[in-house]
């Protein structure tokens, strides 16, 4: 705990930080890909605390807009993948070997956007309105007369 509170307050020059991310990112890929089970959560963290600093070209693509919005629905992604993956692969099966013919590849596009447009909108129809009326927001649902 004590170092997670000495790392909020310690600062690093810009050069430092954006060299520190991009030996981050260096060092996770290489983890994943040598499938390091120790340097994958130290590199992990060493990115993420200098993610923080917000100086470097990984931290730039990280702040678009698109990959925002993914931050944003990520938790809708996360809640409607699996029972879409599941009814899509008894709609539509495919062998376990296939290889990457173009029915297949479209196939799994088709997976994708339909992943994203459901989060999409389970994302503005329910995970939002339900943080507002966690806050204390305006009251979304409405009153039943008695």
């Amino acid at each position: 705990m004590a170092v997670g509170l000495v790392s909020t307050r310690l600062t690093l020059p810009r050069r430092w930080a954006v060299t520190g991310e991009v030996l981050a990112m260096v060092a996770l890929g290489w983890a994943c890909v040598d499938y390091d089970v120790m340097l994958v959560p130290l590199a992990a963290a060493a990115l993420i605390w200098m993610l923080r600093h917000e100086a470097g070209p990984v931290a730039r693509l990280l702040s678009g807009r698109v990959p925002v919005y993914l931050g944003e629905i990520s938790f809708s992604i996360y809640l409607v993948h699996m029972p879409l993956l599941r009814v899509y692969q008894a709609a539509w099966p495919v062998q376990r070997h296939t290889p990457l013919s173009p029915m297949f590849v479209s196939r799994e596009m088709l997976y994708f956007v339909l992943l994203f447009a459901l989060a999409s909108l389970a994302y503005r129809f329910i995970e939002h309105p339900a943080r507002q009326l966690g806050r204390g927001g305006r009251r979304v649902l409405a009153r039943v007369p008695a």
